[in-house]
C-alpha cells in the first residue's frame, strides 16, 4: 500500500461513520503531477479543525442507503466507471459555509471543472440509484465537484488568493457500501 492509499484509508475511516452509507469517489492524489501535491501541501494543517487527509472527488454520497441489491448496483457501477478516465481542472478556491455537526465550521475546497461527459454520467448514476435503491438520502441535490482541503472554524479561513488551473485525470473510481470498515470495491 503506497502513502496515498494509506492516507485515503485514514480519511475514509474518519469520515464514513454511517452504517448504511453508499459512497462513490475518485482519489485526486492518484497523479504523479507534483503541481497537485504541492498545492495540497501548501495548506497548514495545524490551522484547521479537521484537515482532509487524502483529497478526492466524490461522485456520489448517501449517508443512508437501504433496500437494494448490492451485486446489481456494483455491476452497474463497474459497467459505467471501470477503467474510465476523465480530464478535469482544479480551478478555484471555494468555501462551503456553516457546515459540520453544529454548523460551526467552514469547508475550504477547490472547485473541479469536469467534462460534460462526466456531468451526464453522474446524473445517470444518480437516476439509476434513485430508481433501484428503496431508501436513498441525498443531502446535496446539485453535484458540485470539488476537492476538499479541510475544515476551519467558521470565519477563520485564510485568503489564499487565486490559483492557476491545474489539469488532473479523474480515474480509479471505487465505492463502499456501509461504514469505513466495509469493503472497498474498485470500479
Amino acid at each position: 500500500m503506497n502513502k496515498f492509499d494509506k492516507l485515503y484509508q485514514t480519511i475514509i475511516e474518519k469520515v464514513t461513520k454511517h452504517k448504511q452509507a453508499l459512497y462513490i469517489t475518485s482519489p485526486i492524489l492518484n497523479t504523479k503531477d507534483s503541481n497537485v501535491y504541492d498545492l495540497y501541501k501548501k495548506f497548514p494543517k495545524n490551522e484547521m479543525v479537521e484537515p482532509e487527509l487524502n483529497p478526492h472527488m466524490t461522485l456520489f454520497y448517501s449517508p443512508n442507503a437501504e433496500g437494494y441489491n448490492q451485486t446489481e448496483v456494483l455491476e452497474y457501477l463497474k459497467d459505467k466507471l471501470q477503467d474510465k478516465e476523465f480530464s478535469a481542472n482544479l480551478a478555484k478556491f471555494h468555501v462551503f459555509e456553516n457546515v459540520g455537526d453544529d454548523e460551526d465550521q467552514d469547508c475550504l475546497d477547490i472547485k473541479i471543472e469536469v467534462s460534460d461527459e462526466l456531468k451526464e454520467l453522474q446524473k445517470e448514476i444518480v437516476k439509476y440509484l434513485k430508481k433501484n435503491v428503496n431508501t436513498l438520502q441525498i443531502d446535496y441535490p446539485k453535484w458540485q465537484p470539488h476537492m476538499t482541503i479541510g475544515y476551519y472554524e467558521h470565519g477563520k479561513i485564510p485568503d489564499y488568493g487565486e490559483i492557476d488551473p491545474i489539469g488532473i485525470v479523474v480515474k480509479d473510481f471505487f465505492c463502499k457500501f456501509g461504514d469505513s470498515s466495509s469493503k472497498k470495491y474498485n470500479l
